[in-house]
């Protein structure tokens, strides 16, 4: 299945990627903490702590790229360029599916928690920035998994 048929399977809708583009805005400040309580917690389980022991800088500074990508230029060349790579470096290194789907997991929640702070955007809008991150998230991860 092609990226189009995906999308289109996804529900993933032109203003899903509007809504990404906007809402960008406000997650984008919020990013470096995620990460940082991200490769925390990978530090804190053996069978993660080995994968990360290489530059973190370096990791933090590729997931930035990447989180921007999918908000901003949602699954076009670029943003899936960017998911065969990091795919691949996952494959890699030996991580499991289960790790980097729980890895994943983790940060969709925190961005979902950001956008439907109370007084931040609209009912609604929180609804559809919810609906678009997760079936972003998704369907990024879906394409990772091309590699294997």
């Amino acid at each position: 299945m092609d990226i189009a048929n995906r999308l289109s399977f996804a529900s993933f809708s032109p203003e899903d990627r509007r809504t990404l583009a906007q809402v960008w805005e406000w997650i984008s400040s919020k990013m470096p903490g995620i990460l940082d309580r991200f490769y925390e917690y990978l530090n804190m389980f053996d069978e993660t702590r080995s994968m990360v022991r290489v530059d973190v800088g370096g990791l933090k500074k590729a997931q930035m790229r990447h989180w921007n990508l999918m908000f901003n230029h949602s699954f076009g060349e670029d943003h899936v360029a960017s998911i065969v790579r990091i795919g691949e470096a996952h494959y890699g290194v030996g991580m499991a599916p289960r790790w980097y789907i729980a890895g994943y997991q983790r940060i969709m929640l925190e961005l979902m928690e950001i956008v439907g702070r109370p007084g931040l955007i609209g009912g609604n809008r929180a609804m559809a920035a919810t609906r678009a991150i997760g079936r972003a998230v998704m369907l990024d991860l879906d394409r990772s998994f091309a590699v294997l």
